[in-house]
């Protein structure tokens, strides 16, 4: 879209450019599925409008290359009609209702019908005393119970809105691995995202990284570009923050990784792991091996760069891929190689199943963590793209001391 520039009137007749740019690009894929010929018509009236509008301006353009190219050509000169011929046109094709369109719902007991004595009621407040009176014994009784019984569930209703902060909040037991390894960096961030989640920023870096998975997806396949996107992948806050690079340098990077002419095994591998009562779900970008007998490698695309060696948390997703590989599949761990590639560098990080089960176990020290109600914030230097910095106080503190200059004796 266009900026804004503080002037409205620009910014509208910017947004018309830009109209036109996007409705060129759809007449130019419209042209392009012909095969053999072509026919490209226009109308002086569109609808049912009081004026008439005109050939439009590509047909105006195509007319005119027409000419050049000795296509023929009839733009209808002379041909004027002062009347819109479609006016009213669709008025005639409506018949008239055999029926009103809602019955009457007048009755004995409501003789305006329901809709307005419930109105009524709402406005009033209550119900009206005097059909409560003319309720027997017996059913004055049942209504006075379920009378009740709404105004205690309403009332605990309320209670429950009002809750602050505080309250007791059910945690998921659906979890990304993705949501992992945001748990593991800032329970806190975790906790704003897939507990009580709050409007997150969507930026360009996150579309790339979206974008570059995609590409890399139907690249092996060697499908196009016009297959639509599906689930996102598992990106990471890391992987879409900060300027990772632009996509065709991304895209070259990867066409000069030993993975280029390979063809995987599998592509965008959904699975679901359960461990204890919870249930993590994730895509494995590419699956590297000869068969399901073979030696596998795991290898995870990154758009961001490499992150710094003493990174404890980098290596949990591909731990969990692994995990998954091991449990799900039946891998033996020593046919699992775990690899990163990040696209910016370009950097390659390789290496060796751990032992699943100390996998495991860590794994599940975050997950009881959460069902535990673990949301402590731990800032650190993820808390220079996080979406909550603005309102998280533990954040906002360690920016504040970080930013400050070091003095050097």
């Amino acid at each position: 879209l266009p900026k804004f520039d503080g002037v409205l009137s620009h910014f509208k007749e910017a947004l018309q450019r830009q109209e036109v740019i996007e409705e060129r690009r759809t007449m130019y894929v419209a042209l392009t599925r012909a095969r053999r010929s072509l026919w490209v018509s226009a109308s002086e009236w569109y609808g049912e409008n009081i004026n008439a509008r005109g050939p439009s301006e590509f047909f105006r353009e195509l007319a005119d290359r027409g000419d050049h190219a000795g296509a023929e050509v009839d733009r209808a000169e002379g041909l004027v009609v002062d009347e819109n011929p479609l006016a009213g046109y669709r008025s005639g094709l409506v018949e008239p209702a055999a029926e009103p369109a809602r019955p009457s719902e007048a009755d004995e007991l409501f003789p305006d019908g329901w809709r307005r004595a419930a109105m009524d009621a709402a406005g009033a407040g209550g119900v009206q005393p005097q059909l409560v009176d003319t309720l027997p014994a017996g059913q004055r009784e049942g209504f006075d119970k379920a009378a009740a019984a709404n105004r205690s569930l309403a009332t605990h209703l309320v209670d429950r809105e009002a809750t602050d902060d505080g309250a007791v909040v059910g945690t998921p037991t659906r979890v990304s691995v993705g949501g992992v390894v945001d748990f593991a960096r800032c329970p806190k961030r975790f906790y704003w995202t897939s507990v009580r989640p709050l409007p997150r920023f969507s930026g360009p870096a996150a579309r790339r990284g979206t974008e570059v998975h995609r590409w890399i997806e139907l690249r092996s396949a060697g499908q196009t570009t016009l297959i639509e996107s599906g689930a996102a992948p598992d990106l990471t806050t890391y992987e879409v923050s900060g300027e990772p690079g632009k996509v065709a340098r991304l895209q070259e990077a990867f066409l000069a990784s030993r993975f280029a002419d390979r063809t995987p095994l599998f592509a965008e591998r959904a699975f679901l792991l359960r461990l204890e009562g919870f249930t993590v779900s994730g895509r494995i970008d590419a699956i590297y091996g000869a068969d399901m007998d073979a030696p596998w490698e795991v290898v995870d695309w990154k758009t961001g760069r490499k992150p710094a060696d003493d990174d404890v948390v980098a290596g949990l997703q591909l731990d969990l891929y692994g995990l998954a590989c091991v449990e799900i599949w039946r891998k033996r761990p020593e046919d699992v190689k775990l690899t990163y590639l990040y696209l910016a560098g370009p950097d390659e990080v390789s290496r060796p199943m751990l032992d699943p089960q100390a996998v495991r176990e860590r794994v599940l020290d975050r997950l009881r963590s959460i069902a535990a109600g673990a949301f402590d914030p731990t800032p650190g230097t993820q808390c220079r793209h996080c979406d909550f910095r603005s309102f998280c106080d533990a954040g906002t503190a360690w920016l504040r001391v970080d930013d400050e200059p070091v003095s050097v004796p």
